[in-house]
């Protein structure tokens, strides 16, 4: 704001995922599912969390993400962190991967203005597959979106709040795993 005030921040938010392909069992992918679901289970008991992943849900981004890390646990606390770290070389294919999240010190104060984001949906190549496309975070209503791809400068207009894309090497066998 003009008097110095933070109206939106990024702070980052600490993440249990799972990454299929190390965690794919042999057999049907019924397997697959039903040790993702207990893993699941096993680090929730651990911090003391219901899961919320269901044998659907599993099934679904093994169909659609077979190649992207499935999140089970979002924002954990540091006591949780030290729960999670303790047990992560014991179920491979489990990781603590941090995301960025939006906060708002003011709360709802002019939330109507200020606006906010979300994972909007990746725009497909010819060339690429939407399965291998993570949607990234971005400006969906009032000045988040209004400064989303570019913001008003003395020299014009600069890259916006949203930044550059990045990437990551995956390598995937026929299977999508």
């Amino acid at each position: 704001s003009a008097d110095g005030l933070m109206l939106a921040d990024t702070v980052p938010s600490c993440n249990v995922v799972f990454h299929p392909a190390e965690m794919r069992q042999p057999g049907p992918r019924q397997r697959t599912i039903d040790h993702l679901l207990a893993s699941a289970a096993v680090i929730g008991r651990q911090i003391g969390r219901q899961p919320t992943l269901t044998a659907g849900g599993v099934a679904r981004h093994l169909e659609r993400r077979p190649a992207l890390p499935l999140t089970v646990f979002e924002n954990l606390n540091e006591h949780e962190l030290a729960l999670v770290g303790e047990m992560t070389p014991a179920i491979p294919g489990v990781e603590l991967a941090a995301q960025p999240i939006r906060r708002y010190p003011a709360g709802r104060l002019a939330c109507h203005l200020i606006g906010y984001v979300g994972r909007g949906e990746p725009e497909v190549g010819e060339d690429r597959a939407d399965y291998y496309l993570y949607p990234e975070l971005q400006g969906l209503a009032g000045v988040e979106r209004a400064y989303d791809t570019e913001a008003p400068a003395a020299n014009g207009f600069v890259r916006g709040l949203r930044g550059a894309p990045g990437e990551s090497m995956v390598l995937v066998d026929f299977r999508g795993y």
